[in-house]
């Protein structure tokens, strides 16, 4: 089904999810109102948990067919802070149902956590490529093996888009710069 594309990508792995959760339900005569941030509660503690094993077991199906079937996929999430008592961040998880927030990673040779800092004025990108021990977002990986641990990937020059944002993570792969 894939073979005539090079690269796929989804704007989001959350939003997907998301779509899938209301066909499941459409086709059970059941709907789902858009959840904030892209939170979909099912399973524990969630609405339709009858629904759970069905809707995971279809998007673990489709992200399991997307990472073998020979082309690109870009699918970024979104993730949910954990917060100690005094509202710091412990860590990052991804937001996805259940058992797919270790699957989805998993299946994947590249995983890595875009983070934007700044203001209305001036934003930076950065994207971490592996996970070290201070790291609050486990499970980070990559098969480049001449990444940084983080790179800026703020677009300077719309003029040269390739120099920036995913070009200068594979420039940086193939060359070791």
């Amino acid at each position: 089904a894939y073979k005539n594309y090079r690269s796929i990508m989804l704007d989001s792995g959350t939003t997907f999810q998301w779509l899938v959760t209301q066909g499941i339900l459409a086709d059970r005569g059941r709907d789902l109102p858009m959840p904030a941030k892209g939170n979909v509660k099912l399973g524990k503690g969630g609405d339709h948990r009858d629904d759970y094993v069905p809707l995971t077991g279809t998007v673990a199906s489709v992200y399991a067919q997307l990472a073998f079937c020979g082309c690109n996929v870009v699918a970024p999430f979104h993730v949910k802070e954990d917060k100690d008592e005094e509202g710091n961040v412990k860590s990052y998880t991804l937001n996805a149902i259940g058992s797919l927030r270790q699957l989805i990673p998993s299946l994947f040779n590249h995983v890595f956590f875009l983070s934007a800092q700044g203001d209305s004025t001036k934003v930076t990108y950065k994207v971490r490529t592996h996970t070290n021990v201070s790291d609050k977002f486990p499970g980070l990986n990559t098969t480049f093996r001449n990444l940084p641990y983080e790179i800026d990937v703020t677009i300077r020059d719309f003029s040269k888009p390739e120099e920036y944002g995913l070009g200068a993570i594979l420039k940086q792969a193939q060359h070791g710069k």
